[in-house]
Formats: C-alpha cells, structure tokens, sequence
C-alpha cells in the first residue's frame, strides 16, 4: 500500500512551534531550500522548510493518525532508520501547464519509523521551490487512517485564498481561519508566496468526499438515494477513469435529457398543440393599458395582451425597470465544448464538483461544460475557460478523443 500526498487535512497555526533532537536534513538539488525533520519532546516528527536563511514553515507536525493508535494519546514516534539523500532526475510530457514538460529533479531522503506497532517509511523530497511527503505502510494488509497530522506553522501573518470553483479563490486571513481548507490553497504573506496542494492519492479517502457529508446527509433525510462507491463498483460505473479517482458517489434516480435544444423544442412544441402561437421577434418595451399590457416591438408593431410573463433571462431587468421593478438579476454564463458521439464510453453524466465542471452524454456528442462566469451581458467571450475544462476532462478520462 502506498499514499502519496502533500496535505490533505492540514492545520494553519502562527504560534511557536519547538522540536528537539534532530532526525534528518535535506537540501533542494539548488541549495536553495532545506528541509530539516525532528522528533519534539513528545515523541511526535516535525518538519521546518526553509528557503536560504528565511523560515518559510517554521516546526510543524507530521504524521499519521490510524485506527490501530489511541483516537486521544496515538503514542510515541520510534525513528528506526534514516538514509542518505539521493538524487532524481526524468522529464516527461505534461501539456496542461505553461511548459509541454516538465523536469522532475529532486532529492529525496526516507525516514523509517514505528508507531502503534505499524512500521511507516516517510519519504522526503525537496525540489527547487517546493517539497513534498511520502507515507508508505511497512506491512502487507489495508490500514485504515484515522486523521492526518501534518501541519502548517507560519512565522508571520499571511492571506489565504481558498479554492472554492473553477477560477473563484476567497481572500481569507489565515488567523481568522476556522474550517476545512479546499484544495488546492495559495498563501501570500509580503513576498513570499505559497501553494499548498495535494499530489497523487493510492487508498485514501478524497477530503472532497469528506467534506461533502453534510450535503449528502441532506439528501438522505429527504429520502434521495444514494451510494459512496470505490474500486471496482466506480469502475464498473464508469470505466475509464484516471487512478487519481478513488471515489465517487452514485445516485440512481439522476435523470438527465438527450439533449438541451430537442428538450426546449419539444416543450415549445406542445405549448402550440395546445392552442399556442409562436412568434419571434425583439421586444423593445413593456407599458401597463387599460385592461393589460401593450408590447412594442423592435420593428414598432404593438401587441396587447391582458397579461404578460418577463421570462427573458438577464435581459428581463431592462424591460421590467421602466416599471418600477429593480430585478437584481445577472448572467451565469458557462463555457461548453461538444465532441462528437463516440469521443469516449461515457455510460452516465459525470459530475466534478470540486473543479466546476460536468462531462454530459447527448444525442450529438458528449458536452464538457462548466466554468460559471459573473461577467454581465456584455463582457466578451473567454473561450481559454472552454479550453482549461477539455484540458481537465482528458486528464480526467485519458482515453477522451479531443
């Protein structure tokens, strides 16, 4: 079993931190950033992160909590062994980012210890310009991991801008910070600038998943159905998806139509079966008369009617103020791509929430689609958002034909 992550449940803290008796250092290949871990008085690892003589993250925790430790006192930390650095090397493809490459170099150190009679392996990796941590279990069999130690002590005041969708971040100052963190988390404290994410994740529960419990208990007690699948039930699901997806959560009563236009169409078309006339024309504005509404019309024909129903989506307040009626309405405006049928086995309409986006199986193709944007009714087109969500579903779906 093997768990690669930086930080999934972190705790951001400015107060002191203390460690004593050192355990390792580490130098980025650069000599730019140190490492340095410790075991504190209390039997628990720390870490410090320096870059130059500046402390970035002063004594922080580290660790795991599993269901073999006491859930209140774990218990001791016990270092049995620590190897000498090594050096790393490769580049490989990665067109998502400003580079179509990307040079892994990094020196990396591991520290072998024991606690609640579980041997763990931390592997240490310093890049230049970033680290992360690498827990890997010592022993044959599943364990299950109770909380994640792992802590953020920073020497001086910094704002949080926490990732809540696709290209929308909360400025928050991390001393007034009470609750769970997204990922991924950008950190500016004068200049020094941090982004805290998460890497890949093998047998670990999605702090997305977990933090979405609240939502779901909601549905349930209105008696919507639901199911938290892993492994081989989310792949029968959905083959196709990329490792880094190691849970998902499955509502059979979801319904979605064949397509949006055909849908809109054929309600249209049952209005005229139903005496209705369809007309299509600009509305220019509307003006209470005796007995209803006059509507004129771009090309100044006037219509009377004894009542009228402003469905006009963000348009409707320009209609409606000359009335007196201040509709506080704006656009919601998202960004699509449809590939053609075929593009991928998509067997049900998957849902990304944590990236603001959806992927959607239609008639004509399948629609990746998303991206909310708050830009009015004027603001021009920004198809790179378009472009980011394709970018996301192929990394998502590796097979997906774009």
């Amino acid at each position: 079993m093997e768990i690669i992550f930086f930080v999934l449940g972190f705790l951001f803290s400015g107060g002191p931190g203390h460690a004593a008796g050192p355990v390792a250092s580490l130098d980025s290949p650069g000599k730019r950033q140190r490492m340095e871990v410790s075991l504190d008085s209390a039997g628990e690892l720390n870490y410090r992160y320096l870059s130059g003589d500046t402390v970035i993250i002063d004594w922080s925790p580290l660790g795991l909590v599993t269901t073999a430790d006491d859930p209140v006192h774990p218990g001791r930390m016990a270092v049995t062994a620590v190897t000498r650095p090594v050096r790393h090397s490769d580049r490989f493809s990665w067109p998502l980012g400003e580079s179509d490459t990307i040079d892994n170099t990094y020196d990396q150190l591991t520290v072998s210890y024991t606690r609640g009679g579980i041997p763990w392996q931390l592997d240490v990796r310093l890049f230049d310009g970033s680290a992360a941590f690498r827990y890997r279990v010592g022993r044959k069999g599943s364990v299950d991991i109770r909380r994640e130690l792992t802590g953020f002590r920073l020497p001086g005041p910094y704002t949080l801008y926490q990732y809540n969708q696709e290209s929308v971040f909360t400025p928050t100052a991390v001393d007034t910070f009470r609750k769970t963190c997204d990922l991924p988390a950008t950190l500016v404290g004068g200049h020094v600038y941090l982004s805290i994410g998460e890497a890949d994740n093998a047998g670990y529960t999605k702090a997305e998943l977990a933090a979405a419990g609240p939502g779901w208990r909601a549905r349930a007690a209105e008696g919507i159905g639901f199911a938290h699948v892993r492994g081989a039930d989310l792949a029968a699901l959905q083959p196709g998806l990329a490792p880094r997806f190691v849970a998902g959560t499955f509502i059979p009563q979801w319904q979605t139509v064949s397509d949006p236009f055909d849908f809109a169409t054929a309600i249209g078309a049952v209005v005229q079966q139903r005496g209705a006339s369809f007309r299509r024309a600009e509305v220019k504005r509307l003006a209470p008369v005796d007995g209803g509404v006059r509507v004129t019309l771009a090309d100044g024909q006037e219509l009377v009617a004894g009542r009228v129903v402003v469905a006009a989506g963000a348009w409707s307040k320009a209609l409606t103020k000359p009335l007196g009626d201040a509709i506080p309405l704006d656009t919601e405006r998202g960004y699509n791509t449809t590939l053609p049928p075929g593009s991928f086995d998509l067997r049900r309409q998957l849902t990304f929430g944590g990236h603001g986006f959806v992927i959607s199986p239609l008639t004509s193709g399948i629609r990746v689609g998303g991206a909310v944007e708050l830009g009015g009714l004027y603001l021009p087109p920004n198809f790179a958002r378009a472009d980011a969500m394709l970018k996301k579903a192929k990394a998502f779906l590796p097979d997906l034909q774009t």
